[in-house]
């Protein structure tokens, strides 16, 4: 959070959270931050949201104000989870260490409280966060490779190192075993980097998920000034506002949309289009990031790229096919499909391409859909970065619609007028 004003939600704004997650049936409050215990109004922010009926998830580094604790004490450990990601005791002054020391005693044996632990370094210090779960009895903890962050220069590594740290996991998972520690993998983290007995006994221990760990689904981060974002690595792009969306189901469908040219269709590595848990798993080769940079040679300080080139060619017409109708579900989102009668095909597509399809049919050719489709999202003068980067996905979903409908048959040569 650079803009100090920005820094913390007014209270305002967690009150419209608030109803939209009720308007959302979405039971649960995910604090975090920054260290979101330092919001000038904390604790008054978490007795609303008790109050309303939530549970509250808290993701935080500890360092809390010991007056916190007496305020925790009072909260079910059903209504308040803790994950605690803390870092390594060389990284503190001794003053700090000291009170984190105290807040972890104060939760010692409480139920809810996991720590989190990230990969960054190729020779990881793992050894004090094992001695600070059996020291104060947290019986479990989450693991993840430190992503990598659109516009950030953060410490993680790089995803072709992924596979040398297979030894670090499985020791590490013996050690916590040893210790009565569960752990879980969390993130998109490619199965290939593990061999088959690897991924067996992680597997079989409930470590590894090959749904939760294949691919990921968009959290729906909110912002103190009610901004909205897939996930925090995604936070530089994508923005929209939370009024923008009825609901946390319909932001969640917008999201899985922007993302899906890059979870589906670009690769990070060359051999992960070759790899047969691509279509097995739906693997998308670890962190969405990874793939996003490797489309755009995105770099830390911005998103400017060349334009993809036109879609259709100056030269050829094409239209929809003579049998080719749209139906439309709103169950349990808003999408259409494109029938073939002759061949009975079908293909869905979003809400976002069917005024294409209409305008395909206005037109009677596809490049002049096209340049229209794209005109009506022309961007205003005062563009950002992320806002071209988001014209650019759009149209290059153009381009593999486009691609897609002539291969299946739906659009078909036109005689020019």
């Amino acid at each position: 959070m650079e803009d100090a004003g920005n820094s913390f939600m007014p209270m305002g704004n967690v009150r419209k959270v608030i109803a939209f997650l009720q308007k959302s049936n979405y039971p649960v409050f995910r604090a975090i931050g920054g260290e979101p215990t330092i919001h000038p109004r904390f604790g008054e922010i978490v007795e609303l949201v008790l109050v309303e009926g939530f549970r509250i998830d808290l993701f935080s580094n500890a360092t809390w104000k010991p007056e916190y604790n007496s305020l925790f004490n009072r909260i079910s450990p059903n209504r308040l989870l803790f994950l605690l990601n803390i870092d390594h005791p060389d990284n503190y002054s001794q003053q700090l260490w000291t009170r984190i020391e105290r807040n972890l005693c104060f939760l010692s044996g409480r139920r809810g409280v996991s720590f989190s632990f990230n990969i960054f370094e190729q020779k990881p210090r793992y050894k004090y966060v094992l001695d600070l779960a059996e020291k104060y009895q947290v019986r479990a903890i989450r693991m993840s490779f430190s992503l990598p962050v659109i516009g950030i220069d953060n410490a993680c590594l790089p995803l072709e190192r992924y596979k040398e740290m297979t030894p670090f996991i499985m020791r590490f998972v013996h050690e916590c075993e040893e210790r009565g520690v569960s752990v879980q993998l969390d993130n998109a983290v490619p199965p290939c980097i593990f061999d088959y007995a690897q991924a067996g006994e992680l597997l079989l221990k409930g470590i590894l998920d090959l749904q939760r760990n294949s691919y990921c689904k968009p959290i729906v981060d909110i912002g103190p000034d009610l901004s909205t974002w897939y996930c925090f690595c995604l936070s530089k792009l994508f923005h929209r506002h939370l009024d923008d969306f009825e609901n946390l189901e319909q932001a969640r469908s917008y999201y899985r949309a922007v993302v899906r040219p890059y979870q589906h269709q670009t690769f990070p590595l060359e051999e992960c289009n070759h790899c047969a848990y691509r279509d097995l798993w739906d693997c998308q080769g670890g962190c969405l990031t990874f793939s996003i940079e490797e489309r755009r040679g995105l770099l830390p300080s911005g998103i400017d790229r060349p334009r993809p080139a036109p879609v259709a060619a100056a030269n050829r017409s094409l239209g929809l096919a003579p049998d080719v109708q749209i139906k439309d579900y709103d169950l349990p989102t808003k999408t259409y499909v494109l029938t073939k009668a002759r061949s009975q095909g079908e293909m869905e597509i979003s809400p976002t391409f069917k005024r294409l399809i209409d305008l395909i049919g206005i037109e009677r050719s596809v490049g002049a859909a096209v340049d229209r489709f794209l005109a009506d999202g022309e961007e205003p003068a005062a563009a950002t970065p992320a806002d071209r980067f988001a014209r650019d996905v759009l149209a290059e979903g153009v381009e593999r619609l486009v691609q897609g409908l002539e291969r299946e048959g739906f659009l078909e040569l036109v005689e020019s007028a």
